[in-house]
């Protein structure tokens, strides 16, 4: 399994010859243990967005391949893994692509009533 200290090193690394459904460790979102980590597997034939979460697209490709992001469909979805983060840095396009993606998935999943709970040092994204 590869390990990725952060995610512009997962975005950084050539896919090129990598095996379908290859996994992979992100440590962290800018660093290691920063709430931002994950398991990802790798699918040469999606092109969905980069949502900066949990749809990543490597740098190395212009069409199909992305890193997909392993966790429970109907379960909370930490902000972390968006690049949300409690400091004085703006999050805001952070924000809105984690919720964009939780609009998406609530459709997905057919649940159609969702609700975001986010406090400036909250952790969780909730639907209903």
């Amino acid at each position: 399994m590869l390990t990725f200290d952060s995610l512009a090193s997962l975005k950084s690394y050539s896919v090129a010859g990598i095996p379908l459904n290859e996994s992979c460790n992100l440590l962290g979102y800018n660093q290691p243990t920063d709430g931002g980590g994950g398991f990802f597997y790798y699918n040469q034939y999606t092109s969905e967005t980069d949502n900066g979460g949990s749809i990543i697209k490597p740098n190395s490709i212009s069409g199909n391949g992305r890193w997909v992001r392993q966790f429970q469909l109907d379960g909370p979805v930490n902000v972390n893994w968006f690049g949300v983060f409690p400091n004085n840095i703006d999050s805001s396009i952070q924000l809105i692509k984690l919720i964009d993606y939780y609009k998406i998935s609530a459709s997905h999943n057919g649940t159609k009533d969702w609700h975001v709970a986010y406090h400036k040092y909250g952790r969780q994204l909730y639907h209903q």
